[in-house]
């Protein structure tokens, strides 16, 4: 339960392990909202992030996010090196979609 506001570099990095990121919200960054490096295995829910530079970049081949319920992205996108969990969801705007990695880059673009 944090809030990030108007930060001039990124938000948060996650750097390996398994971290669990909840209930946040990130407006306004200059940079990214959440980094995810390294072998990075973190799940977000109920996140809310809005008009950064980047909402989220999976930064690392070997980092793997898994995208809960109730992440909301309003105003930035998502940047995809890495992998995102298979039905993970989250929305867009103000629409709910399926973050498949094909689906989620034609969502995005």
């Amino acid at each position: 339960d944090n809030d990030f506001d108007r930060l001039g570099e990124d938000g948060l990095v996650l750097v390996g392990g398994e971290a669990r990121v909840r209930n946040n919200r990130f407006e306004a960054c200059g940079g990214i909202a959440v980094r995810a490096v390294g072998e990075c295995r973190a799940s977000l829910a109920g996140n809310r992030i809005k008009k950064c530079l980047v909402g989220l970049h999976v930064a690392d081949e070997r980092a793997s996010l898994n995208l809960g319920s109730c992440n909301t992205f309003l105003g930035n996108g998502i940047k995809q090196d890495g992998h995102i969990a298979p039905g993970s969801s989250g929305e867009v705007g103000e629409r709910p979609i399926e973050l498949q990695e094909d689906a989620l880059r034609e969502a995005l673009q």
